[in-house]
């Protein structure tokens, strides 16, 4: 909880849920979901379908990413090999979540902010480099396993049949 310049351990969790959404929109959920998913998806998705417009963006989210790991004393995440396949997979979720809210940019910043706020909550919990590659090779692990079982579910297109009108396409 030192992340957010204190020990916040005996405030409520009533305070401390709140800081930990405004912490992760203000750490560039909204600006970058703007463009991930209020641009650029919608675009994709149109020439690529629901999954390699996941893929892409998943790829491009990562290089924006890159910078951080050559800045001394910031800390991007697990290594490069984890990250990479950690954020395709969380596209995938979030374009699954994009095209079941009708196209809301709105739900997919929470999103992004509750990734963000619960790493920073648990990562600045854990003492050791070790323990964090750990958390970030499990969080990797459990982030592709419900990737896959969207994918297994609503399909390569991810709607569902759902079109972000709301309007159903006939599919299942």
């Amino acid at each position: 909880l030192g992340v957010f310049g204190g020990d916040l351990a005996g405030v409520s969790l009533v305070v401390v849920v709140p800081l930990i959404v405004l912490s992760g929109l203000a750490g560039g959920a909204v600006a970058e979901e703007l463009g991930w998913r209020g641009y650029a998806l919608p675009r994709l998705q149109a020439r690529l379908g629901g999954t390699a417009a996941s893929v892409a963006l998943g790829i491009a989210w990562t290089v924006w990413h890159l910078p951080l790991y050559y800045i001394p004393g910031v800390s991007a995440g697990p290594p490069f090999g984890w990250y990479l396949p950690r954020l395709v997979a969380t596209c995938v979720l979030m374009t699954w979540l994009f095209n079941h809210t009708r196209g809301s940019v709105f739900h997919a910043m929470l999103f992004h902010a509750a990734v963000n706020g619960s790493e920073a909550l648990v990562s600045g919990t854990l003492g050791t480099p070790f323990l964090k590659l750990r958390y970030g090779q499990v969080m990797t692990l459990l982030t592709m396993g419900a990737a896959l079982a969207v994918l297994a579910v609503w399909g390569r297109d991810l709607d569902g049949g759902v079109t972000q009108s709301g309007n159903t396409t006939g599919r299942s």
